[in-house]
């Protein structure tokens, strides 16, 4: 066989080519800020092919030490090993991307990844291979879960004081309601329909007009509202409520929602009609209560049991 000079020059620029091109995709792979790389599924194990120095300094080690490692070398724990493996399977299966979320403890630190694992055709060992990209989402899942724990919080607190919270998307008339809102309003929530439709039936026929007007005002003038009024329960019984709400507003000013509260007051109103000569002090008890969160005003009221009670004395902290 002639092997012509040409021949063996062709050759090694495409050798020199090759080695161009590996070292450049080698930059671009070792550059990338997220732990990323190439494994091989053996027998209960994960061995690691090739890894960028992200996923090096992820396993605290270096590219050397890490090059050709089991996974279980490298200090991963059984248990993860085999939800990886569960993954990679899953995307050999189907021939696709599988995404998943994992917690991770490492001897400095823990937190969350979010995983990318892809099948690789192409594998010269004979075992399977996969690619991963590893993003950490640590402080998004942080965020998440204070969240939860702000808004469970923040039920419980509504739950126990009895206090109903509203959404009024003021361009669709649709309303977003809590369950203590239906019950405020004597209704229950299954089968509810147009919420809003159902508050104004709700509402003492008298103080409908009235309450309206108060808040079509507070969105005209970006105040923001209050009001009492009575509302009628099915039973006929009559209740009144204190309603509290602010708006929201895109940039040109004009309306877009209002977000607002309800609570019972009728403990304080049916006080107020029994002994009309204290209304000024249990207005102000009522007042300083709201603003101090407590009171302690000298004034008849009237417990729920019908008896009489000469002072008002409340404090919750």
């Amino acid at each position: 066989m002639v092997v012509s000079l040409r021949d063996i020059s062709k050759l090694k620029r495409a050798e020199e080519s090759l080695q161009e091109s590996e070292s450049t995709l080698r930059s671009f792979f070792n550059s990338g800020a997220m732990p990323m790389g190439i494994v091989e599924l053996h027998d209960r194990d994960i061995l690691h092919i090739s890894d960028n120095l992200a996923a090096a300094e992820f396993f605290e080690t270096t590219l050397e030490a890490m090059k050709n490692q089991f996974a279980s070398m490298l200090g991963a724990p059984p248990a993860t090993i085999q939800q990886w493996t569960a993954y990679y399977q899953k995307s050999q299966q189907i021939q696709a991307p599988v995404r998943f979320e994992h917690f991770y403890e490492t001897s400095i630190n823990q937190g969350w990844l979010s995983v990318s694992v892809c099948p690789i055709e192409v594998s010269s060992s004979g075992y399977p291979r996969f690619s991963y990209v590893a993003k950490d989402i640590t402080n998004r899942k942080r965020t998440e879960i204070a969240l939860a724990r702000s808004e469970e919080q923040l039920r419980l607190t509504l739950d126990f004081t009895h206090i109903g919270t509203w959404d009024w998307n003021v361009l669709t008339n649709e309303v977003i309601w809590n369950d203590n809102h239906f019950h405020l309003l004597g209704v229950e929530p299954q089968g509810a329909g147009d919420r809003y439709q159902l508050w104004r039936n709700a509402i003492h026929p008298e103080d409908l007009d009235r309450i309206e007007q108060a808040l079509s005002n507070a969105l005209i003038q970006h105040t923001d509202y209050e009001a009492e009024y009575r509302v009628i329960y099915l039973d006929g019984t009559v209740h009144w409520l204190v309603g509290k709400g602010r708006g929201v507003y895109d940039e040109a000013g004009e309306a877009l929602r209002m977000l607002g509260i309800i609570f019972d007051v009728s403990d304080r109103k049916q006080a107020e009609q029994m002994f009309p000569e204290d209304r000024p002090k249990m207005l102000a008890a009522y007042q300083e209560m709201l603003t101090k969160g407590k009171v302690e005003v000298e004034a008849k009221g009237l417990r729920k049991d019908g008896s009489t009670l000469l002072k008002v004395n409340f404090s919750p902290t």
